[in-house]
């Protein structure tokens, strides 16, 4: 599950989204924060160099590509199950066994992912 808060600047996105994460124990990501990183440049900065246009598109370049990161996994994750239950109950193969060529799968599948969907260059 995902929850995603959008306001206007200084309204409380950060610490309502804190406060969330710790009564949840869901994992708490700012997109201000991955922004200074892979930009090497703070909000600020990034608004006096490019503008708000310019933030707002690498943000939403940002939030997509978590987005197409979480649908990747949990599509993979998905495959995993399917997969699992087709071996062991379907095809009567050893647990063990089906595991190791699943994670094999998984890993697989989450790398074509990653370079396909999620981290592809525009």
């Amino acid at each position: 599950m995902n929850i995603v808060l959008t306001g206007f600047m200084a309204s409380g996105k950060t610490a309502i989204s804190k406060a969330i994460s710790e009564i949840s124990e869901l994992i708490f990501l700012d997109t201000d924060e991955v922004i200074v990183e892979r930009t090497g440049m703070t909000i600020e900065e990034i608004f006096e160099n490019m503008g708000e246009e310019g933030f707002r598109e690498i943000e939403h370049n940002i939030i997509k590509e978590i987005s197409s990161f979480v649908g990747a996994r949990v599509l993979t994750l998905i495959l995993d199950m399917l997969i699992m239950f087709m071996m062991v109950t379907t095809l009567g193969i050893n647990d063990k066994v089906s595991k190791l060529v699943v994670q094999v799968v998984v890993t697989i599948l989450n790398y074509v992912f990653s370079k396909i969907f999620v981290f592809k260059k525009a």
